[in-house]
């Protein structure tokens, strides 16, 4: 038996709209867990600088296309070199140096450090506690049902609207 002609075309055509939807309905999904994730920073016991920053830095991606897509929520996801010059050049303005957080420090203040030694000296600097330890898990936990609810949301709209 021959095969069809744009065959291939035809499938990945039809499979077009499921894609676009499931992305929609994932990204809402995303932006709940993402403000559970906020609202977690602020129970926290970090110093209010810090939680300003933290709650700056967290970010929503989705990454590759069909069954290869991943959505990620996190602390920095999402800052590539541009975002993360963007928000150092915010920071100089808004508080005359760098800021207490960045996109590059943060992991610093959620994983904690074990105690580190100046190169030349051999001097202690000491270490750092997490201060931020479990924010994203506590969040995904917490909000599991409502991004559940936020997706199916989505989709209906998306379904109702015909596109």
């Amino acid at each position: 038996m021959d095969a069809v002609q744009g065959m291939e075309k035809l499938v990945a055509r039809l499979n077009a709209p499921v894609e676009r939807l499931v992305r929609a309905a994932v990204g809402a999904a995303m932006t709940v867990v993402a403000k559970e994730a906020r609202a977690q920073i602020n129970a926290s016991g970090a110093s209010p600088e810090v939680k300003r920053d933290a709650r700056a830095l967290i970010g929503k991606r989705f990454v590759g296309k069909g069954d290869k897509a991943r959505a990620k929520v996190g602390f920095a996801v999402g800052m590539n070199k541009k975002k993360r010059e963007a928000a150092r050049a915010r920071n100089i303005a808004k508080y005359g140096g760098q800021g207490f957080v960045s996109a590059n420090s943060i992991h610093l203040f959620v994983l904690g450090t074990a105690e580190r030694f100046q190169k030349k000296s051999g001097q202690s600097t000491g270490r750092m506690a997490p201060q931020l330890d479990r924010v994203i898990a506590a969040a995904a936990a917490n909000s599991a049902s409502p991004a559940l609810a936020a997706a199916a949301e989505k989709a209906r709209q998306i379904l109702e609207a015909g596109h």
